[in-house]
């Protein structure tokens, strides 16, 4: 009975190893041609971005060699972007992945706005987050607190801490906001990434912290896109190697026929 217990034990202990690494792996869009191509040039970013396109939209291609239009969004359309890579001509182009619709694309990276966020928030008040090493208080030990994506931001949400001191999250950088709240940076905690921790009232949500409403940040992030009446939108570039390639097929397929049909026509003569 006690060998049993103990491979079942194994066995639990390896099916949650392999669930972490599940959610810890980064994913790739292996089946995307162009994504495999240029896999060493492209960058991983991860972020949202908001759609801000000429004439009110952005329209979302196969690949940027490929001008075979996925779909269409209006501006102000959400989407997460998880590569970014650029073309021949040094367009910048990303590709989403919607795993509920089974749809993926690219589109061009000037035609979209980022969502502001951690890293958004770094590059706004980077004079003011000290690199300092610490650990959520231990009053919060066996208690859910809320981590937010950047000091004052709409979203957050609800963690439960471990019950001993010795397991509780690490903060790497501190941050001091406008009513001189200290605030902690988690990097990675049990699968939650790059969030904010109030060290002074972890337990306190927006109506708490903010009674008088959320701190205004990145105004700079929202100004919309501005384009000229004569720019053309952009669009994928030809590959021309495939093009090149379809032309000798075509013409060696022709070449073959006309051989063909003249040698059946001496042939038949």
């Amino acid at each position: 009975m006690k060998k049993i217990l103990s491979c079942l034990a194994v066995m639990a202990c390896f099916m949650l190893c392999v669930l972490k690494v599940k959610a810890d792996v980064i994913w790739e869009p292996y089946e995307d041609d162009f994504y495999m191509e240029n896999r060493e040039s492209c960058e991983y970013i991860n972020r949202n971005y908001t759609a801000d396109g000429p004439d009110g939209k952005v329209i979302v291609y196969k690949s940027p060699e490929n001008p075979t239009m996925v779909e269409t969004w209006e501006n102000g359309y959400t989407v997460h972007i998880y590569y970014v890579c650029n073309d021949e001509a040094s367009n910048s182009w990303g590709i989403y992945e919607n795993f509920e619709t089974d749809k993926s694309g690219w589109v061009p990276m000037a035609y979209m706005d980022v969502v502001y966020d951690y890293i958004s928030f770094s590059e706004e008040f980077g004079e003011s987050i000290v690199e300092e090493n610490g650990t959520i208080p231990a009053e919060y030990a066996g208690k859910s607190i809320y981590c937010w994506s950047y000091p004052g931001a709409e979203k957050y949400i609800e963690i439960p801490m471990p019950e001993y001191e010795a397991d509780m999250p690490q903060y790497s950088k501190t941050f001091i906001d406008e009513a001189g709240r200290k605030w902690g940076y988690i990097g990675y905690f049990r699968g939650t990434r790059n969030k904010w921790v109030c060290l002074n009232s972890a337990v306190a949500d927006a109506a708490d912290l903010y009674p008088d409403g959320l701190p205004e940040r990145g105004t700079q992030e929202t100004e919309s896109n501005t384009f000229t009446e004569d720019a053309e939108r952009i669009t994928p570039a030809k590959d021309n190697g495939l093009v090149g390639l379809v032309t000798f097929l075509v013409v060696a397929v022709t070449g073959a026929t006309g051989g063909i049909l003249a040698w059946l026509k001496r042939g038949k003569k």
